[in-house]
């Protein structure tokens, strides 16, 4: 990071920075998106947990429009050199219309089911995540093992989930 770190936003847990994929086509139904997605403890500590999900995104990012579902898709691996849709998934969680925040800006959910906050094994860190606009997902699993999402899904974000904590200086 350049310069002082003015954000008041948490520095704990795990953070995503996500943009609109360079490979896909914008769709008039979905909205790319740009923002960040912060995976995180409700007790508000540094566990290893996250029960929480928050997408915040960038100025114009306007998720009050959205009457359609996100779906997000944490995927096996973080090479972004693969198109997402050859890539298969590890964990998938959804926000729903609903979960927009008054500003527009922001969206939460809780996580049905805790995301481990460590690399490798059942980790989430360094894993690439796929952010989805769209009616309901159907999942098709291909022979090689890779799967693609069909029902109207767009691919409206992708990145890098990452560790989102300020070390302390020595």
């Amino acid at each position: 990071m350049c310069g002082p770190d003015t954000s008041n936003k948490p520095r704990y847990g795990a953070l995503a920075v996500v943009s609109p994929p360079s490979s896909v086509p914008s769709s008039p139904l979905a909205m790319p998106l740009s923002g960040s997605l912060s995976l995180y403890s409700t007790a508000g500590d540094a566990g290893l947990l996250a029960t929480q999900a928050t997408f915040t995104g960038l100025p114009g990012c306007d998720l009050g429009l959205a009457t359609q579902k996100y779906f997000v898709v944490i995927h096996t691996t973080g090479d972004l050199r693969v198109p997402s849709s050859k890539c298969q998934m590890f964990r998938r969680f959804d926000f729903d219309s609903g979960s927009v925040a008054g500003d527009g800006l922001s969206m939460a959910t809780a996580l049905a089911e805790p995301l481990q906050l460590e690399v490798g094994g059942e980790g989430v860190i360094g894993r690439r995540i796929s952010i989805f606009a769209g009616g309901e997902e159907r999942k098709i699993d291909n022979d090689d093992g890779s799967e693609e999402h069909e029902g109207g899904l767009t691919l409206v974000a992708e990145g890098i989930i990452g560790i989102n904590q300020i070390l302390s200086r020595i």
